[in-house]
């Protein structure tokens, strides 16, 4: 069996690249090349001047992979970026702000706590978004689940999708079984007397072309097309057209121009 070395920096330094079984950053340190390891931690602020693959991958601070990431499990505390891909066969967690330029891949689960950008397309059996996280080329997955705002410039296709309005939310087209959009929580503030209503609608909206699904539930939505089998148009909707198969009911504070009956 191959005997791979540690590494360690502590404060500021640098090492070249390789095999190795732990690599750990703590301060300011640099893997200048690509880097092959076990498990890669960074505490502080660490960079990777190329492609990593590792089995775990760990940052708390700041963390800079120039190149792609490859990895069982990764979880990113504070800032993380990664410049190429991150393929993951298992989660991916980021806290804080996370961005990646190119494609991500999680099997099993993304999550993005805070403030979120992927360059290319997202992947991943199970995504739940919180915060604010744009998309650039269109998420698919089995299950998605988003508290707070989002931006997908392109489809969202998703087996259910569950949404509670924190912000502005905005896709090209979303499609899938289930899709549930529902404004978020309000809480009434009293404050020497005055009441103050926080959350519920405002600009706390989804706005899309076209929504396609079995089972579909909106409030606030805004949307040229909704098509699915079961639909009910809740408060806060402007919906240019629905298609419907089997039923649909409309808030007497929607408005939807057109409802066709499909056989």
């Amino acid at each position: 069996m191959e005997n791979r070395q540690n590494i360690s920096i502590a404060g500021s330094g640098s090492v070249g690249g390789g095999i190795y079984e732990n690599v750990t950053i703590a301060g300011n340190g640099r893997i200048d090349g690509d880097l092959t390891c076990t498990s890669l931690s960074i505490a502080g602020s660490g960079s990777v001047k190329g492609n990593v693959t590792a089995d775990t991958c760990r940052v708390a601070g700041s963390g800079h992979i120039h190149g792609s990431l490859a990895v069982r499990e990764v979880r990113f505390s504070g800032s993380g970026q990664v410049e190429g891909d991150l393929l993951s066969s298992g989660s991916v967690k980021f806290s804080g702000s996370g961005k990646v330029a190119g494609n991500l891949v999680g099997e099993d689960e993304v999550r993005f706590s805070g403030s979120g950008k992927v360059g290319g397309s997202l992947k991943a059996n199970k995504v739940f978004l919180s915060g604010s996280v744009t998309v650039e080329k269109g998420i698919e997955c089995e299950s998605m689940n988003v508290g707070g705002s989002f931006t997908v410039r392109g489809l969202i296709n998703a087996g259910t999708l569950e949404v509670r309005l924190g912000g502005a939310c905005e896709a090209e087209e979303i499609g899938g079984e289930s899709v549930r959009v529902l404004r978020s929580t309000e809480t009434n503030l009293n404050i020497f007397g005055f009441s103050l209503r926080l959350g519920g609608a405002g600009i706390h909206k989804l706005t899309t072309n076209l929504i396609e699904a079995s089972d579909i539930t909106l409030e606030n939505t805004t949307a040229e097309t909704v098509r699915g089998e079961r639909v009910v148009i809740g408060p806060g909707c402007d919906i240019k057209t629905v298609e419907y198969s089997q039923s649909l009911s409309v808030s007497p504070e929607a408005r939807v121009e057109n409802q066709v009956k499909v056989e």
